[in-house]
């Protein structure tokens, strides 16, 4: 014991996030959002109007779901459409 005062914990720093996580993070309120093998990179509106937003990569797909947002702005009213949030 060195009579010192304890040193406080301090929280470990956030681990970076992935294209897809910070995609998820910005417009996952509105869009369901992945990427596989056979659509890429893809978006599909929560609101379900529309059909899917594909991109050759993740800052493609992030212009895309603007652009898309802000033709028509997706309503976060989910259950009058049915989808059952």
């Amino acid at each position: 014991m060195t009579g010192l005062p304890a040193v406080p914990q301090i929280p470990a720093m956030p681990r970076a996030r992935t294209p897809l996580q910070e995609l998820r993070l910005h417009w996952g309120d509105a869009y369901l959002i992945g990427r596989d093998d056979e659509r890429g990179w893809w978006a599909a509106r929560r609101d379900r109007i529309g059909a899917y937003v594909t991109a050759a990569d993740a800052e493609d797909l992030w212009r895309k779901i603007r652009a898309d947002y802000a033709a028509e702005t997706v309503s976060h009213d989910f259950d009058a459409v049915g989808s059952g949030r």
